[in-house]
């Protein structure tokens, strides 16, 4: 090989370690802003599940607050990322393990369900309301992807399908 090619085949190399240095915080920001506080267990095994808020007695002028916040909170349906999802599904959930797939030609995060990290053609789950500060088309190594669990206490909210098949837009709450 001729001394120019070497030099611009270890020039390249070095900016892809530096950008992978870089994108490995943005994505560790990222998946800790989508899973939030929650660390309890997602309904992935297909179950549908209603989100409502609970209240505990600890006073009188407090039980009414939590009961006029109780009434108000709607219930939505919990979906799993595999689930069969019916043609309207704005407005419900889904919560379960997902994997950080990489990003779309906007930089939103895509998560796929965690079992299917590694197929090409899996459902895609689009968040509409972050940014990646990685930028727009980025794509994850299969081997490289990391798992993230979304609670049923704080689930994606669906907005709307995509322009493909099996591609769903969410919502971070």
């Amino acid at each position: 090989m001729k001394p120019q090619h070497i030099l611009k085949l270890v020039l390249g190399i070095s900016l892809i370690s530096v950008n992978s240095a870089l994108a490995a915080d943005d994505v560790d920001a990222i998946l800790k802003q989508i899973s939030g506080e929650s660390s309890g267990s997602g309904s992935s095994s297909g179950q549908n599940t209603s989100l409502k808020k609970k209240s505990s007695p600890s006073g009188s002028a407090t039980t009414t607050h939590k009961k006029s916040i109780q009434a108000s909170a709607p219930s939505i349906k919990i979906w799993g990322p595999k689930d069969k999802l019916p043609p309207d599904i704005a407005g419900q959930g889904v919560a379960g393990n997902f994997a950080f797939y990489g990003t779309n030609t906007e930089g939103n995060p895509i998560l796929i369900p965690a079992e299917d990290a590694s197929n090409p053609f899996a459902r895609q789950f689009e968040i509409v309301n972050m940014r990646d500060q990685v930028g727009p088309n980025v794509l994850i190594p299969a081997g490289q992807r990391r798992l993230v669990q979304v609670s049923s206490r704080r689930p994606l909210v669906f907005v709307g399908r995509g322009i493909l098949p099996g591609v769903y837009n969410v919502q971070v709450q």
